[in-house]
C-alpha cells in the first residue's frame, strides 16, 4: 500500500485450505468462512480488497482452483498396488488379522485408519493419495503394502468434501466482492477443469511419470513456467474484458514445461 498502486492483481486463499489438505487432514485447520478479520475468510478478504481499492485503484481478483483435482492429489491411483498371485497370497496372510484380501492384478493400497480394527484398511475408490509420499524414505514399503500408508498421505471422502466445500464458499465470496467492487474476475476454478492428465503413475517404478508438455512442476501442485503462461493469459483476458484494454497475450510457446 505504500506504493499507492493504481492497479493490482489479487490471487489469495489457496493456503487457507492447502495445509490441511496436503497433510491428509492431520495439520492445521481450514480457515472458516465467517469470523473477524484475521479469523474468517470473508471478512479478511473484504479488508484486503477495501485497502487496495480505497484510493480508487482498479484490479483483477481470481478465484481458487479445486485443489483436489490437481496431480498432487490424483496421480497415484487408489488401486495402484499391482500384484502377482504369489505376492497377493503373501499379503493376504500378512494382513489376515485385519481381514484384508488381495488378488492378482490391481489392488487398493493399504492405509492406516484409527477408526478400523487393527487401525488398518484399504483405501476406497474416490479417496486420494498424496504425491508427497514419493519423498518418504519408506515409500517403497508403503507402495508395496509391506506396511500401511500413514494417514498424512491420504484424504478420506469426508475430508475431500470438507476441502471442496470450503473452496466453493471462498469462491462465492471472491465472486461477490469482484462484482461489488467492479473488478476483473479471473475464473481460475474453470481454468483448472481444462487440465489434461499429463502426469501418470508407474506401478513398476512406484513413481510419477511427467510428460514434457506438463503444465505442472515436479511437485504436481504448482504450475511451471509453461503453466504460468496459460494462467497469465486468463488474467489478461479478464482484465481486457473488464477495462476494455488491449494488453497483448503471452506467447505460450516461448515457455517450457518439464
Amino acid at each position: 500500500m505504500a506504493l499507492h498502486p493504481t492497479f493490482f492483481t489479487l490471487f489469495i486463499g489457496n493456503n487457507d485450505v492447502l495445509t490441511y489438505a496436503s497433510s491428509g487432514g492431520t495439520m492445521d485447520a481450514i480457515t472458516p468462512i465467517d469470523g473477524a478479520v484475521g479469523v474468517g475468510f470473508n471478512k479478511s478478504l473484504e479488508a484486503v480488497v477495501n485497502a487496495l481499492t480505497e484510493q480508487g485503484a482498479g484490479g483483477a481478483i481470481a478465484n481458487l482452483a479445486d485443489i483436489t483435482t490437481v496431480p498432487y492429489f490424483t496421480v497415484i491411483p487408489y488401486d495402484g498396488l499391482i500384484l502377482n498371485q504369489s505376492q497377493a497370497n503373501q499379503l493376504t496372510i500378512h494382513y489376515k488379522e485385519a481381514g484384508l484380501k488381495f488378488y492378482e492384478g490391481k489392488n487398493a493400497f493399504v492405509i492406516n485408519d484409527p477408526s478400523k480394527p487393527n487401525a488398518i484398511r484399504q483405501i476406497e475408490k474416490g479417496e486420494l493419495l498424496i504425491l508427497e509420499i514419493q519423498l518418504d524414505p519408506s515409500k517403497d514399503k508403503y507402495l508395496t503394502a509391506e506396511i500401511p500408508i500413514p494417514k498424512k498421505y491420504m484424504l478420506t471422502h469426508e475430508e475431500i468434501a470438507h476441502v471442496q466445500q470450503a473452496i466453493a464458499s471462498y469462491n462465492e465470496c471472491i465472486k461477490h466482492i469482484a462484482n461489488e467492487k467492479k473488478l476483473a474476475f479471473v475464473d481460475v476454478y474453470a481454468f483448472t477443469k481444462t487440465f489434461r492428465e499429463e502426469i501418470s503413475f508407474d506401478e513398476r517404478l512406484l513413481c510419477a511419470k511427467y510428460s514434457a508438455n506438463s503444465i505442472f512442476s515436479l511437485d504436481g501442485l504448482h504450475l511451471n513456467s509453461f503453466g504460468q503462461a496459460f494462467l497469465a493469459n486468463i488474467f489478461i483476458k479478464a482484465i481486457n474484458k473488464r477495462y476494455d484494454s488491449e494488453i497483448p497475450l503471452v506467447t505460450i510457446a516461448n515457455y517450457k514445461g518439464i
